[in-house]
């Protein structure tokens, strides 16, 4: 069904209202005003809400909780608040709400019961670290975070190993250098920008290699912060994994698989030629 939103807006309409990722000068004047003039504020975290508004010297009249566990339960209430009138302010810790943070299920809801969600402006860690990177930032894909196990990430980043986009990732300190382990594994020794710490007192970026940048960090007695990783895009070229591809054929082979069925799986997921798995079969069979 075709949904129409126009402005003016009158009372009765959802903010998912963009808030700083470290500098608290990057909140813009529209945000403030929209956070002040606010019948309810809901936050992922009120105790990081509060402290904003007072660094911001705004006294809310209502602030609640809305985050990953309780959203859908929150919605209703959200809703219903919107339909009795109230204008209602969303924030995320930091950033833009539904960007790796609560906000997605609000819209789609707001929408679905014809009530007016309107965004405000505001940070997004992986297009800041994507406009500085140096890497082709005209097209490019948002992955976010990746999962938690090395033979689930391997297989998420499978996805994109031939796509051209520049690629953007968001991952924690403890993981960090892991992950860009997985990726130079799966995707290549491409180019890359690990930005850390972005619009804080200790913003930093990475530019390099994949390789350089793990030398970098594991030289490091501790690495802090938040990263947000740009991956420069697939050139085409396939970078085969051996080591793994044979790994794959002697496993298959103990299994019981037929050579059909192993040059077709195989083919399939390393992306090559039936005739190259064959040749693996044939020094292992």
């Amino acid at each position: 069904m075709l949904n129409i939103q126009k402005a003016p807006y009158q009372d009765g309409t959802i903010y998912l209202v963009g808030v700083p990722i470290g500098n608290a000068e990057d909140i813009s004047y529209r945000a403030v005003k929209i956070l002040q003039k606010a019948d309810v504020i809901f936050a992922e975290d009120t105790r990081k809400a509060l402290r904003l508004l007072d660094s911001l010297q705004i006294k809310p009249k209502k602030v609640y909780a809305h985050y990953e566990h309780n959203q859908e339960k929150s919605v209703a209430g959200i809703i219903k608040l919107a339909q009795d009138g109230y204008n209602i302010a969303f924030i995320s810790d930091a950033g833009m709400p539904g960007i790796s943070d609560p906000g997605y299920l609000l819209a789609k809801e707001s929408i679905k019961h014809d009530i007016s969600v309107v965004p405000i402006a505001g940070p997004c860690a992986g297009l800041l670290a994507l406009v500085v990177s140096g890497l082709p930032s005209s097209t490019f894909t948002f992955v976010g975070f990746l999962p938690r196990t090395v033979p689930q990430i391997t297989s998420k980043l499978e996805d994109y190993k031939l796509q051209k986009d520049s690629l953007i990732f968001y991952e924690s300190p403890r993981r960090i250098v892991a992950t860009l382990k997985v990726l130079k594994k799966v995707l290549g020794d491409r180019n890359i920008c690990v930005a850390r710490e972005i619009s804080k007192i200790y913003e930093e970026y990475l530019r390099g290699t994949i390789s350089e940048v793990i030398v970098e960090l594991e030289s490091r007695d501790k690495v802090l912060g938040e990263f947000c990783i740009v991956v420069e895009g697939s050139d085409g070229i396939v970078v085969l994994d051996e080591k793994s591809l044979e790994n794959d054929v002697i496993e298959m082979i103990k299994a019981g698989k037929s050579v059909k069925d192993i040059k077709n799986e195989l083919s399939v997921k390393y992306k090559i030629h039936k005739k190259e798995v064959y040749n693996i079969y044939l020094k292992n069979k």
